[in-house]
């Protein structure tokens, strides 16, 4: 399964965990008012997006101006802003979906009262109006559910790279301290948990329920839940796609 494929299933999935009769209509209004800002003062293309309801908002700042593609400003029926990620150099794009993977676990393991404090830098390559491909920084955030713990908004500013700081280095940065953390391959190990690795490593070995369970002297029962856990994480439909998916991440 591509990573893209795995984000945006993760990204719709956790979405629809909080309470459906929330609609959270004062926190879209209050992030919109605050992509609207971005977009105004740092002259950003800026998506707000409404996981659960599939629907973005966009806001153009004199960015948009580089580009030959007319943008419109105004309310899109997806979370994917098609016309703006097709501008996205085609060897960052997919190292832009992975980025955004590892930040979506990343901030999975915050406490919850610090998730809202970091931001996700992903340095990428967009075409401009002349047909040059000219360095970019792409930022994101993810914002809870107001009565909910799921990821319910994501925050996207498509910009200039920044000229100090960390330089090119891609990474989650917090935003109080400064401080970056690089989501390389060391952080898909932490994906699963031991026992999950233990489990899929083997689930690929062809072992049944059952054989994992007298392997690791725990019962069917609780195979059959990790094996769950396991496909929900990696976003598999089954177990073939789960170890497809590992070994893509170079967890197997």
């Amino acid at each position: 399964m591509r990573v893209f494929d795995r984000l945006n299933i993760e990204l719709s999935r956790q979405a629809q965990a909080d309470d459906r009769r929330n609609d959270d209509h004062e926190a879209m209004r209050h992030y919109d008012a605050i992509a609207a800002g971005y977009a105004e003062m740092e002259n950003a293309i800026v998506v707000l997006s409404d996981l659960r309801r599939n629907v973005s908002h966009v806001h153009l700042g004199k960015y948009a101006l580089n580009f030959s593609v007319e943008f419109q400003d105004g309310v899109i029926e997806s979370i994917w802003e098609n016309e703006i990620l097709e501008l996205v150099h085609p060897e960052d794009l997919e190292r832009k979906y992975l980025q955004e993977l590892r930040f979506y676990n990343f901030i999975n393991r915050q406490p919850k009262h610090q998730r809202r404090n970091h931001v996700l830098h992903t340095h990428i390559r967009m075409r401009f109006g002349n047909g040059e491909y000219v360095r970019a920084l792409h930022r994101m955030f993810y914002m809870p559910s107001e009565h909910g713990s799921s990821q319910r908004f994501a925050l996207c500013l498509y910009g200039p790279p920044s000229r100090t700081g960390q330089g090119a280095v891609d990474g989650a940065v917090d935003t109080i301290t400064g401080r970056l953390t690089t989501l390389d391959n060391k952080d898909d190990g932490r994906i699963l948990s031991r026992r999950e690795m233990e489990v899929l490593e083997l689930v690929a070995k062809g072992e049944s329920s059952k054989e994992i369970g007298e392997a690791l002297c725990i019962s069917v029962h609780t195979v059959n839940r990790h094996r769950q856990e396991i496909l929900r994480k990696l976003q598999a439909r089954n177990s073939h796609e789960a170890c497809k998916a590992a070994q893509m991440l170079g967890l197997l």
